[in-house]
């Protein structure tokens, strides 16, 4: 929020108005390559369980060890 005020004031309305685009275009970016890296990516429940998940595997993770 003090970003956003200190861009208007250093530099304009004009200014605040392309940062704040710019800033939901960034996000929606980010927000839509994060879905796509992580859609479907499932652990299977262990039998006889319901609530215990098998291991992370690099199948089910990016960040997977």
């Amino acid at each position: 929020m003090l970003y956003n005020v200190v861009i208007a004031i250093v530099f304009g309305r004009k200014a605040l108005i392309f940062n704040l685009f710019l800033s939901l275009i960034t996000t929606l970016m980010f927000e839509t390559v994060n879905y796509i890296e992580h859609y479907g990516l499932e652990r299977k429940l262990l039998e006889g369980t319901t609530d215990v998940y098998e291991s992370v595997k690099i199948t089910h993770s990016w960040n997977a060890p």
